[in-house]
Parts: structure tokens; C-alpha cells; sequence
């Protein structure tokens, strides 16, 4: 026969238990940060008073760091003055004023390098700088010129022409050693440097002479002077030390001639 009808849903039944947690998810991007919050208000002063041990011991360090060198300085200016004095005194048996400067060093050597009134010849005294040790040698030595261009309102003397290029001959003392005059140059071979010179040879100068190694030879006619090996088929070396100098680079110009 035919089909009843549906009949109606019967009550729902009680919820079951829950079920395990699962697992944590990946992290999300972190978000955008939020706008600046409003500065706090200032805390209270601290305690910025000193007991009497803080107060020496802050004192004690400002006399360490700051008086302490500007003393030792003016006690070294105070040595060296006295020492100037001593070299002017008649005591020590120069005739007052000095004769020359070779006068005042032979009485004592350790006299500081400096200006003093030299009388040459029984003229008006004049003042004259003096110096014992320069260029590596015991002088004395007495200046004749003094030209520093970077000094405000120097002039070249007649007959020389100001100039930008520094290249040219300078005292330079090397690890405390005594001065010794260097070639140096700013510009060579197309790089900066600084550069200084290690060997110079020009036998086109009158009295220029080969170094030790080398033996000079000269075409027939005398014009032309060279330096060369001293034995045939092989070579001959030269060398010139650079002492404590260190460097990352050598550039030189040398011009040869066929024989």
C-alpha cells in the first residue's frame, strides 16, 4: 500500500562530552605599533650631597686628572728656564754675551736649544738660535733662515716663488731619534701618497757618483755618465734601506741606455 506520512522529530537528545583541546596555531604577524604615550612627570631629585670621604675623593681625582699634568708641565717649563739661565750665566765661563754658539755648547753640552745674544767680532750683541744636535750630528749649529709658510704673513725671499706643491726637503725625526732632512713629495707615478724619497741618482750632476755595486761608464764623447753592472752576463744589485720606515708601495723612474 501507499506510504504514511512523516511523522514528527522526536526530542533532542543530551549534548555529549567535549572533546580534547587541539593544538596551538602558528603565531600571527605582529601588529602595528600603537601611538606614543604621554611623557611621564619628572621623579623626585636625588640625594646629591657628598659626605666628607665622597667630597676628598672627588677631589682627589679632579687633582689627578687635571692639575696634576698642567703641574708637571709648569715644573718642566720651570727646569727648562733655569736651564736657559744657567747657559747665560758668566759663571760658567762664557764671556758675556757669548761669542758664538759653539762658545756656550762646548762650557755645557746639555744647554737647551734656543735663542741667546751672540757678539761676533766685538759687534753689538745680537740674537741667534742655537742648537747642538740637528740632522743627526753634534753641532752646534746656529740658524741662518727660518722660513715656515704656514705661519700667518711669511713671504718667500727674493728669488723663490710661493708654491701649493709641499714636495721638497723636511726634518723628520723617526721614533724619537734626531731629526734628519727627507725628500718627500705628495704626488709620483700618478697615485697620493705620501712619499718619500729613498735613492736619488743623477749622474748628469757634476760630482755624481755610482753607488757601491755599480760601476759608471760613459760614451766616447763623455756626455753621457751611467751606472752599471760591474761583470758581464749578470746582474748587479743595489740596496737602499729605508730604516724603520715601513711602506706598501716603491715607485721609481730610472732611464737606461743600450751599450
Amino acid at each position: 500500500g501507499n506510504l504514511g506520512e512523516k511523522g514528527r522529530s522526536g526530542l533532542q537528545g543530551v549534548a555529549g562530552l567535549p572533546g580534547p583541546i587541539g593544538e596551538t596555531g602558528p603565531t600571527g604577524p605582529r601588529g602595528y605599533s600603537g601611538p606614543e604615550g604621554p611623557r611621564g612627570s619628572p621623579g623626585l631629585p636625588g640625594n646629591t650631597e657628598l659626605s666628607e670621604e665622597e667630597f676628598e675623593r672627588v677631589k682627589n681625582e679632579l687633582i689627578s686628572s687635571s692639575l696634576q699634568p698642567l703641574l708637571q708641565k709648569i715644573e718642566d717649563l720651570e727646569n727648562t728656564l733655569q736651564l736657559y739661565k744657567k747657559c747665560n750665566k758668566t759663571t760658567l765661563g762664557i764671556t758675556s754675551p757669548a761669542q758664538s754658539c759653539k762658545e756656550i755648547f762646548a762650557v755645557d753640552p746639555t744647554c737647551v736649544a734656543g735663542y741667546y745674544l751672540i757678539s761676533q767680532n766685538g759687534d753689538d750683541p745680537v740674537l741667534m738660535y742655537c742648537k747642538n744636535h740637528l740632522c743627526g750630528l753634534t753641532g752646534p749649529w746656529r740658524r741662518v733662515a727660518h722660513i715656515n709658510m704656514s705661519e700667518e704673513g711669511a713671504q718667500c725671499p727674493p728669488g723663490l716663488q710661493e708654491s701649493s706643491d709641499p714636495s721638497g726637503y723636511y726634518l723628520i725625526s723617526q721614533n724619537g731619534d734626531d731629526p734628519v732632512l727627507m725628500y718627500c713629495k705628495n704626488h709620483l707615478c700618478g697615485l697620493t701618497g705620501p712619499w718619500r724619497r729613498v735613492a736619488h741618482i743623477n749622474m748628469s750632476e757634476e760630482g755624481a757618483q755610482c753607488p757601491p755595486g755599480l760601476q759608471e761608464s760613459s760614451d766616447p764623447s763623455g756626455n753621457i755618465r751611467a751606472c752599471g753592472r760591474t761583470v758581464d752576463n749578470k746582474c748587479s744589485s743595489v740596496h737602499f734601506p729605508t730604516g724603520s720606515s715601513s711602506y706598501s708601495q716603491i715607485c721609481g723612474i730610472v732611464r737606461g741606455y743600450a751599450k
